[in-house]
This record gives structure tokens, C-alpha cells and sequence, in this order.
């Protein structure tokens, strides 16, 4: 039986990956802050004696922080959980693999980045502080694997969505908007950015498949793919497809607030996908399922 560490299981795709794991037979232990805390292993002695208990065969980081614009009091908690933690994972995978013979007996990482840790195909930069974090800790992965001959995955996603998301993302919003027509319009940006929407149960198989073909790869392995849908689609179209799918126009002002700063128009996706994965949800079953979940609510 295969056993996976799981950070990050109490958020959207985290919750949902245990689910399909145990469902496929996995052993799942879940590394939250009621289990474990960071602030208070110092020296990681902690985490080591967790995994030398649970004795996992791959560890799924999708723990983060994530803001859009962050401010000075954000800047401690967005590197300790996107930088620090992650490191403290590595450390402690290393440290048990050197004491491991056989490449077998190694301990697979496989982390979530962010689609925006490039601006643009012409701008390598990352968008903003939370994706530059995500850039700095996959500079650290690429240490480790290379001098502790550990094997890793970097998933970098985009826009996700599904039913039973509280992350107020714009699939949900919109969808309110139609559900509650607000007594005033919603102020929205001009709309002309492009999106890709995964469907969560997509990115869900994204993180599986990538932990079958790690499995199999060679030591000192530092892949990165992107999770991304088959198509892009404006913010405005996205717009008038929950207005057909609701029946109900929907009351935005369109151009009502700017485009964030570093606004993402065309997101850069020319990392490879994971080998043997495609996304399986087309938009409209999926926001018609999102819709359900408003109208029949549990």
C-alpha cells in the first residue's frame, strides 16, 4: 500500500485529493497545523519522527499562501509558508533518503506552483509576491534534488474551480451574481483577460498521474509541468456563458475598477503538460455542477 504526506488537505484541491487517494487504496496523512507546527521545530526533529512513523512513499505540498497584492505585514507569513515550510520538507526527505540505499526507497516530492510565476512570454518575471515565492522555492527544489538525488514535481496551476469552493474565486461570483442579482451593479475590470479554468477534479488527476510517472523516473529528476484547460476564455465570455447557462443577465459594470497591477492578459503556457494527463471536464458540465451545488444546496 502506497502512503502519501498531504500539506494543504483542508483547502480546496488538498480535501479532494486525500478523497480520491483513500479512495484508490492509498494510506493519507494529512499534514495540517492541528498535526504538526513549523514555528515550533526548530531543528525538525518533529517532522523527521513524523515520517519516520508514517513512512510515506510521496509527499504532496500543496500547503501555500496565496494573495494577490500582498502588503509589509504579509511578507513573514507568505515566506513561511511558501518558502519555509516547503524547505523544511526537503531537509527532512533528504536527511531519511541518505540514510535509504536504493533509488526505490526514496521518499517522491511533488509540489503545486502557480501559473503566474512567468507574467508573459516576453516577461519571465513572476506576477507578484506569492508567485515570486513559488519561484524561490522551486530554485530550492532544484538544490535538493541535485545534491540529495531526490525526485520532484512542480505542477504550476491556473484557475481552478468546482462545486463547494468558499475561495470567492470569479466562477463563484458570477454565478452569485445570477443567483442574487445585487441592487446595484458589480464593478468588474474591462474583462479582456484570458483565463484557464480547471475543473478540481481535473487537477486532482493532474497530481496522480504526476506521482505514476515520478515513480519511474531516475534520481536527481526536477520536473515542471502546467495544469492548464484546452482553451482560454475571456473574463467576458466566461461572463456570457453563466448568463446561458443561468438565463439571468447579469448585473456588471464592465470597466467599473482597473485591471490589477501586472494583470495577467495571456497566461504563459508553454511548460509541458503531465505526461498522460488531459483535462476531462469541459466549462459548461463544470459550471453546470457549480450551479447545482447554489440551487440544491446540502
Amino acid at each position: 500500500m502506497k502512503t502519501a504526506v498531504v500539506t494543504g488537505s483542508t483547502g480546496f484541491i488538498g480535501r479532494r485529493l486525500c478523497e480520491k487517494l483513500t479512495a484508490l487504496g492509498w494510506r493519507v496523512f494529512e499534514l495540517t497545523r492541528e498535526t504538526y507546527d513549523l514555528t515550533s521545530d526548530k531543528s525538525g526533529e518533529k517532522l523527521r519522527a513524523l515520517f519516520e512513523s508514517e513512512k510515506p512513499t510521496v509527499v504532496f505540498h500543496l500547503a501555500s499562501k496565496f494573495l494577490a497584492q500582498h502588503e509589509s505585514k504579509d511578507l513573514s507569513s507568505l515566506i513561511e509558508s511558501n518558502v519555509l515550510f516547503g524547505t523544511r520538507l526537503l531537509q527532512t526527505i533528504a536527511e531519511m533518503s541518505a540514510s535509504e540505499s536504493g533509488s526505490s526507497s526514496k521518499i517522491n516530492f511533488i509540489t503545486a506552483g502557480s501559473g503566474w510565476q512567468r507574467l508573459s512570454k516576453d516577461d519571465s518575471s513572476p506576477v507578484n509576491l506569492y508567485a515570486a515565492t513559488k519561484s524561490a522555492f522551486s530554485a530550492i527544489t532544484t538544490y535538493f534534488t541535485a545534491s540529495h538525488e531526490l525526485r520532484a514535481a512542480e505542477l504550476r496551476l491556473f484557475d481552478t474551480y468546482g462545486p463547494a469552493d468558499t475561495r470567492k474565486k470569479v466562477v463563484d461570483l458570477l454565478i452569485q451574481t445570477a443567483q442574487n442579482p445585487p441592487t446595484s451593479p458589480v464593478s468588474f475590470s474591462p474583462g479582456q483577460q484570458k483565463l484557464y479554468l480547471v475543473h478540481v477534479e481535473d487537477a486532482v488527476m493532474a497530481f496522480i498521474q504526476a506521482e505514476e510517472w515520478l515513480a519511474k523516473q531516475p534520481l536527481r529528476t526536477h520536473a515542471f509541468f502546467r495544469v492548464d484547460a484546452d482553451s482560454l476564455i475571456s473574463l467576458k465570455d466566461l461572463a456570457r456563458e453563466v448568463e446561458m447557462l443561468t438565463k439571468v443577465k447579469l448585473s456588471i459594470q464592465w470597466g467599473g475598477r482597473p485591471y490589477r497591477p501586472r494583470e495577467v492578459m495571456m497566461p504563459f503556457s508553454e511548460w509541458k503538460r503531465v505526461p498522460g494527463w488531459a483535462p476531462g471536464i469541459s466549462l459548461r458540465q463544470g459550471l453546470r455542477e457549480v450551479l447545482e451545488t447554489y440551487q440544491n444546496p446540502k
